[in-house]
């Protein structure tokens, strides 16, 4: 898992959000392209972590149908409620599922509303095939993006703060409210978090074997991302990719 991690962490769709000094590379070209390619960068951003946000959700549903025993049942219905936004810490978004929360964060950056393209993400959740991979599947696809769930946020962290200031976007104008909510929940900081609270999930589930999961969702998931950056790039805003790297 530690090595898959590194891998897709350092994917290099990611580069879109890392920190720079005067803001990156990326993020300094679009903020100064026109309105149309703005949106189009926006949209491709926020559609690079969307479906795992989306699939995370169904992967706990999964769990709680496959489940061998009650507490790990209990514990993964938790979690879909999590995802659901029934456990939101105030009642003005509970009941708002946390894939659109972060869909409503990159909106905010945009003068429009983002759509999410469902074809794309059909796309990737077809891919990752739930029901073909069985409970092994859904603790591995649940389980990656619990624990770089920190790592997620810093930089997406960095993506707004980045953008909001190459666009002089003031915060009254942003929701954060998918950064709010989770920054107090992701980590290993303590036992009611969620790293901990997976990894005793899985405990419970006894003997699973996820190598070949592990294989498998690293594949779909580089693919994914690196199909995004890809499309990024044809965007026309940026010189060729020879100027860049």
């Amino acid at each position: 898992m530690e090595r898959l991690m590194a891998q897709l962490m350092t994917h290099q769709f990611w580069d879109l959000c890392r920190m720079e000094a005067g803001g990156n590379r990326f993020l300094r070209a679009f903020a100064q392209a026109g309105e149309s390619q703005k949106d189009r960068f926006l949209a491709l951003a926020m559609l690079g972590f969307y479906p795992l946000s989306a699939s995370i959700l169904l992967a706990f549903r999964h769990i709680e149908r496959l489940a061998p025993n009650d507490e790990v049942r209990s514990r993964a219905r938790f979690f879909v409620e999590v995802e659901e936004g029934l456990h939101a810490a105030s009642d003005w978004y509970r009941g708002v599922p946390h894939a659109e929360l972060y869909r409503r964060m990159f909106s905010s950056l945009s003068r429009m509303e983002l759509a999410v393209n469902q074809e794309m993400l059909e796309q990737y959740l077809d891919a990752l095939d739930f029901e073909r991979g069985g409970l092994s599947r859904a603790l591995m696809t649940a389980a990656f993006i619990e624990k770089t769930g920190r790592d997620v946020l810093n930089l997406l962290h960095d993506f707004v703060a980045q953008w909001q200031a190459l666009t002089s976007l003031s915060s009254d104008k942003v929701d954060l409210t998918y950064l709010s909510e989770h920054f107090l929940h992701e980590g290993d900081a303590s036992p009611d978090q969620h790293v901990a609270i997976i990894d005793q999930l899985i405990a419970d589930c006894g003997a699973v074997e996820m190598e070949a999961e592990i294989a498998h969702f690293g594949t779909v998931t580089d693919r994914w991302f690196t199909h995004i950056y890809e499309r990024v790039l044809t965007i026309g805003v940026l010189c060729p990719p020879l100027h860049w790297f």
